[in-house]
């Protein structure tokens, strides 16, 4: 599924359920190395793509839940094994607002603490908050920014 389908579905899910509602994202790692698990989840790939969809499952529905985790073939001793990200520590406190979509692709939202934002496109992308917090965001990039 690409990523543009994945955000699409993050959406619809959010609009559908009905309260309460906790939308759960489980997207799959990048899998290179299957011979060391650690290694592999935690590589530069791996962690980047972690860090994108944690802030698309924090951005976008209103009570979010993310597992970024192995495929399944990845390790014998069953499905959903994962690797606990530093910045899944994040105190951002609660929401102070709903995603606020910059353009297709780039969005964020408030916390009382900081900020989650998230670009999926293929290049670049920079936006401003309040008018005056200026943020610049990589492809394929996600952010968890305390105040």
């Amino acid at each position: 599924m690409s990523i543009e389908a994945m955000e699409g579905v993050l959406k619809y899910w959010d609009s559908a359920l009905m309260e309460p509602k906790i939308v759960a994202f489980e997207p799959w790692k990048i899998t290179v190395d299957t011979s060391n698990h650690t290694n592999d989840r935690n590589n530069s790939t791996n962690r980047k793509y972690a860090r994108l969809f944690t802030a698309m499952a924090l951005v976008i529905p209103k009570n979010g839940y993310i597992l970024y985790a192995d495929n399944n073939p990845d390790w014998p001793g069953g499905d959903h094994q994962h690797h606990y990200y530093d910045f899944y520590k994040t105190d951002l406190g609660k929401p102070t607002g709903n995603m606020v979509e910059v353009r297709t692709g780039l969005a964020y939202k408030k916390f009382e603490n900081g900020l989650a934002a998230y670009n999926r496109t293929s290049s670049s992308q920079s936006f401003s908050v309040n008018g005056s917090d200026n943020i610049t965001l990589g492809s394929l990039e996600g952010i968890i920014k305390t105040n």
